[in-house]
């Protein structure tokens, strides 16, 4: 990890130890900029590299005398290790590669690159993947801060997912807190948006369920069933028995209870079902006929509330006509009963002579016999 994030810092800035790679990927001399002490032409000549012109590292010489870095060797050059230039190289002082960043770090060239793997001011590449390259005193809260591909658990629902995934799965979180998309007013999560709507939702247009077909919303339907639905039911006011709106108009024209005046206006109130008892037994207004008329009363018609006057001044008039009613009827009695008689006495004289006859027939079997 340390080794990679050095390679990130020496591609960036070129200003490390290991400026230049060869051609089998291995980095070259040391640069001479990080020196701390002056670096004469005579040390140049001594530790510094014939072939990459920077600082020996690992020195080495070939058999020709020829002093390079171990990494400049070319093939199989037959190569000796140089040990005193090499720890002389090594106890240089030098300065941290990334002064330029700030960092203050003094010491040698032994210890440079041990110090580069915690040196605060080395850049390093985001290891959570999101490619972003920042100083490695900074990569801690940018991993737990800033990062877009760190995990964070979903306020709403718990569940761990990454930052840049967050703000999508916010549109889909079931256990979010929305509003109702009808602005109803209602805060819910959002798995229970489909049951607000179906069930609960005021805001929510639905048909009349009386059947009415008018649709409205819930709020405004509660209202409409119970007061202005024309399906809806309702008591009638006279004989409280429930109906549909709709035909409360047409029952009230016939219902038994009813309050009405007599209708030939005797001034009675009463309800349509008694009416018509009232009109044949009670209604002053009512013309019906004197009770005498069989008796040949020729008064005709007469208002009910008008026949005891009648009754009272033609009394005798009326008795009288009875009168010869019955004297009229018991002479037809007579007269029937005299015709009756007549026939009775026929019909003796018949069963008598049948009687005769019987007698003479049965004389006559006897002497037979």
């Amino acid at each position: 990890m340390a080794t990679n994030r050095v390679k990130t810092l020496e591609h960036e800035i070129g200003r490390d130890l290991c400026r230049v790679r060869g051609e089998e990927g291995e980095y070259r001399g040391y640069q001479k900029d990080i020196l701390t002490e002056n670096f004469s032409l005579r040390d140049d000549a001594f530790m510094g590299c014939s072939r990459c012109q920077g600082i020996m590292r690992e020195a080495c010489f070939s058999s020709s005398g020829e002093q390079f870095c171990s990494c400049c060797k070319s093939g199989s050059e037959e190569t000796y290790p140089s040990v005193s230039v090499r720890n002389m190289v090594l106890s240089l002082k030098c300065s941290c590669p990334l002064l330029v960043r700030g960092c203050d770090w003094l010491g040698n060239v032994r210890d440079c690159e041990t110090h580069l793997d915690t040196c605060e001011y080395v850049q390093e590449t985001c290891i959570l993947g999101c490619g972003v390259v920042s100083l490695r005193n900074k990569q801690a809260n940018h991993e737990r801060n800033v990062c877009l591909q760190r995990v964070e658990m979903c306020e709403h629902c718990g569940k761990n997912l990454k930052v840049c995934d967050m703000f999508s799965h916010f549109d889909k979180c079931p256990k979010m807190q929305v509003t109702c998309d009808l602005k109803c007013g209602m805060i819910m999560c959002r798995e229970d948006v489909s049951r607000h709507l179906e069930w609960e939702c005021s805001e929510m247009v639905e048909k009349c369920r009386l059947g009415c077909g008018v649709k409205l919303t819930r709020s405004e339907l509660e209202f409409h069933m119970t007061d202005s639905c024309v399906r809806r039911v309702t008591d009638c006011e006279h004989c409280m028995n429930r109906f549909r709106f709709c035909d409360l108009a047409m029952h009230v024209e016939s219902c038994p209870k009813l309050k009405l005046t007599c209708l030939l206006e005797c001034g009675k109130v009463l309800c349509l079902e008694d009416m018509e008892q009232h009109l044949e037994q009670d209604c002053g207004e009512m013309e019906i006929r004197c009770p005498f008329e069989k008796y040949q009363c020729k008064i005709g018609l007469i208002k009910r509330k008008e026949l005891n006057e009648h009754l009272k001044e033609n009394s005798i008039e009326h008795l009288e006509l009875k009168l010869n009613k019955m004297e009229n009827l018991v002479k037809r009695q007579s007269e029937l009963i005299a015709k009756q008689n007549g026939k009775i006495s026929i019909q003796s004289d018949t069963i008598a002579r049948q009687n005769g006859k019987i007698i003479e027939l049965n004389k006559a079997i006897s002497k037979r016999a």
